[in-house]
């Protein structure tokens, strides 16, 4: 029994119980049950009795990071009155003689504990306790106290962020349920779960027929709540992009991506870490129907540098500088940037000893958990054509753990529900660390919703690739998520695709599925303890794309990439380094001419200025094989 069938309480059959041969029958005074021996069972109506009926066994209610010294918390229906007499009783939080007991130790626990210890010791008596006598080390000393609640009062004690249950009473009327409301210490409740046992005390004294009261399990979970901001973006700001504080880029149940007016093109997703094939950090909902129950939610909220648990977005903020005629004079680029912050924490998705694909009443594994914190910044650029349709992510993920963590992969999963027949393919340009794809049937490729994804730096540790799924292989209960994911990460390089899928432009509709969705792999990398390594990715959508038109998107991976900070030495903005970078940089330094398109990527040697020195690494570059031209990131991070 796993505790819900114990207070159920009602007439119920189940399979494999002979229900052909059970009967039923039911009037006004009378119930009558058969059973296939013939017997009969006749229950008449008797003198009218309260009847306590549990209707939660085990519940958590959140506890927000930074609630106050009181903060009430309600369970809503814990229990109620089934009969024609009311149920009375009383609740208390400090009292084990009368009504509720709040305990953090389940009691049946203690007093198998004691039990056993009781065993364990020669000629010791039930029901008392011991305890070591200072003199004496080499015997135990019979306590007098027979009680265990008076030698375990720490256990029986309510737990120190509880003060009180505000409604110590309660009469309930036939058919009213009861809501068991806390008056918790907000500051005292700390990350995770908080259990505490309520033992209820009633006037229903022929309850399931047992020696003793009810005990449900009512606590608290501590941290920050999942929460959604919008960050405004694009020539006008008429562009916005939800801003998590998960790692979920957004769901249909909250505000999605509005590229231009158009939205309906993303249904959901989000961005996976993950460690081996059964250790995935990620939060997504369910894809059949978004139930909470389908919720994976492997990714937990944290508080960011701004100290909220809500993510925060800036006012308007320099960016960069950047020249619109061709290196004379720079502009200040301006946007909005998103701050969040979240954590790992992995469930146990094999409930009970078997695989549970619907991932619920799963607890948290510490032996599963990867150890990451990821403080996240999100940058939507505001009055720039150029940027107008895409907004960039920088990710700086620390192990928190103090361990070595080798062979951690980043990647993104999407459902991006394109025009007209989906059918959605992917295309990808490694060079440039970009993905592309739209709709390859039922469509004209050349003017049609686009989207994709890219990662940053372009050229360092560049993007491993791309794979358009099947949706019957993404987010159901066993798709992607339970298997697939480390897989695709670490071992599909390049453009991929499920057998079946038309895999180039344009394509003809085929027998499998024209729901789809894309894995975008980003990168691999092995964590010393405490380290923080940083990488970047973006998203981009143009409502009238041509999507064979490569050029247009590996040019978008390099502005991208020289925004944030990195290509840099392609001074005459050519797209290649070579002798006419040099004299031009000499140029810019020495004689007053023109710059690249942004200021800093003349700014070879990444020391923060633009001079003589940045004009002798570029030439050692390209006459002596130097090194190369150093980028960092440039995009502010906002943190106080």
């Amino acid at each position: 029994d796993n505790g819900v069938t114990e207070f159920g309480y009602q007439y119920y059959v189940g399979s494999g119980k002979s229900y052909r041969s059970t009967g039923i029958a039911i009037d006004p005074t009378h119930v009558v049950f058969t059973n296939r021996n013939g017997d009969v069972y006749v229950m008449s109506e008797q003198v009218d009795r309260p009847r306590l009926v549990i209707l939660k066994t085990d519940e958590l209610q959140s506890v927000p990071f930074f609630s106050p010294v009181h903060y009430s918390v309600t369970f809503e229906d814990v229990f109620m009155n089934n009969g024609c007499a009311d149920l009375t009783g009383t609740l208390t939080a400090d009292e084990a003689a009368a009504g509720y007991v709040v305990t953090s130790v389940e009691p049946k626990r203690i007093a198998r504990m004691g039990a056993i210890a009781d065993q364990m010791v020669e000629n010791s008596y039930p029901e008392m306790a011991r305890h070591l006598q200072p003199v004496d080390w080499d015997r135990f000393e019979e306590s007098g106290l027979s009680k265990d609640s008076y030698s375990n009062m720490a256990a029986y004690a309510p737990p120190a962020w509880l003060w009180s249950i505000t409604n110590p009473n309660f009469t309930l009327g036939d058919g009213e349920a009861y809501d068991v409301i806390y008056d918790v210490n907000g500051p005292l409740v700390t990350r995770g779960p908080h259990y505490c046992y309520v033992t209820i005390a009633s006037n229903d004294q022929y309850y399931m027929n047992v020696v003793g009261n009810p005990v449900v399990q009512l606590g608290v979970l501590g941290g920050c709540l999942e929460s959604y901001a919008d960050l405004a973006f694009g020539t006008t700001d008429q562009n916005v992009m939800p801003v998590s504080n998960t790692s979920e880029i957004g769901n249909q149940d909250q505000t999605l991506p509005d590229f231009d007016g158009a939205s309906a093109w993303y249904w959901q997703g989000g961005f996976l870490y993950g460690m081996s094939q059964k250790r995935l950090a990620f939060n997504l909902e369910g894809w059949s129907s978004g139930d909470p129950a389908d919720l994976w939610n492997f990714t937990l909220p944290d508080v960011n540098c701004f100290n909220t648990c809500t993510p925060y977005v800036t006012a308007l903020t320099p960016l960069g500088a950047m020249s619109h005629d061709g290196g004379a004079t720079y502009d200040v680029v301006e946007g909005y940037i998103g701050v969040s912050r979240y954590i790992d924490s992995l469930l146990d998705l094999a409930c009970y000893g078997s695989w549970d694909w619907y991932a619920t009443d799963c607890g948290f594994s510490n032996d599963s958990t990867i150890g990451l914190a990821v403080d996240q910044f999100m940058y939507g650029v505001s009055g720039e054509a150029a940027l107008n349709n895409v907004v960039i992510f920088r990710h700086n993920v620390t192990e928190r753990n103090g361990r070595a963590l080798p062979g951690v992969f980043f990647g993104a999963l999407n459902d991006f529900d394109l025009q007209k027949n989906g059918f959605d393919v992917s295309e990808f340009d490694a060079a440039h660390s970009v993905a592309w794809g739209a709709s390859c049937s039922g469509v004209d490729v050349n003017n049609t919703w686009v989207v994709g994804m890219g990662k940053i730096p372009m050229d360092v540790d560049p993007m491993i690739g791309v794979r358009t799924l099947d949706a019957n292989q993404a987010m159901w209960a066993d798709g992607i998520t339970l298997d697939s994911a480390y897989y695709y990460m670490t071992t599909q390089p390049g453009k991929t695709w499920q057998t079946g899928i038309d895999a180039n432009f344009p394509c003809a509709p085929s027998s499998e599925s024209d729901d789809r969705e894309f894995f975008y792999s980003f990168v691999g990398h092995d964590f010393a303890p405490n380290e923080t390594y940083t990488f970047g990715t973006y998203l981009f959508m143009f409502p009238n794309g041509d999507v064979q038109d490569a050029e247009a998107y590996t040019d978008l991976a390099t502005l991208v990439n020289q925004f944030a900070g990195f290509g840099r030495g392609d001074i005459n903005n050519d797209g290649a380094i070579n002798l006419v970078d040099v004299v031009a940089l000499y140029n810019q330094v020495n004689a007053g001419g023109n710059g690249p398109l942004f200021q800093h990527l003349a700014d070879v040697n990444n020391d923060g200025g633009v001079n003589n020195a940045d004009v002798l690494y570029l030439a050692n570059y390209w006459f002596c094989a130097g090194p190369a031209p150093v980028g960092s990131w440039v995009l502010p991070i906002p943190c106080p």
